[in-house]
């Protein structure tokens, strides 16, 4: 007896779903990744579409499969793309006929590694700066003893 619901209540990794009256305990949610190699998540938000599946005809120890397309929440998501889009307007695409990754960010991406390698060009429209300043304007001492812009 599976059921669709919609989450009425967050509790830490489970929820409950109300189906029509019923309202469920609360119930563990499938993750598509959750093991010791990697875990993947996103938080659990009441008035989510969900499927009930229910564990030997008990809908009370059922688990939650979330991921149902409806209206509420629903991308126009082409055949040759991938597409995240988070509540604050950041957007991650892939489109597999260009090979292209898009993410476009209202505010900052952040990256902390040890070392950032790039293998092919790097195009800038806005300004560069490292730990000593802003490089737009900086000089080069040539060879021949004149200070140049950069080329």
């Amino acid at each position: 007896m599976n059921k669709i619901g919609i989450i009425s209540e967050v509790k830490d990794d489970k929820a409950r779903v109300a189906i029509g009256s019923l309202v469920t305990d609360f119930l563990k949610v499938f993750m598509p990744l959750a093991n010791s190699y990697a875990v993947a998540a996103s938080p659990i938000k009441v008035g989510e579409q969900v499927l009930v599946m229910a564990v030997e005809g008990d809908i009370n120890s059922g688990v939650i499969l979330r991921g149902l397309f409806y209206d509420k929440h629903k991308l126009e998501v082409k055949d040759n793309e991938c597409e995240v889009v988070f509540s604050d307007g950041v957007k991650m695409s892939y489109n597999t006929s260009s090979s292209t990754l898009t993410i476009t960010a209202p505010k900052n991406i952040n990256i902390k590694t040890t070392t950032f390698n790039i293998d092919g060009n790097l195009k800038v429209s806005g300004d560069i700066s490292d730990s000593r300043g802003d490089l737009t304007g900086h000089s080069h001492n040539d060879t021949d003893g004149f200070v140049s812009s950069p080329r």
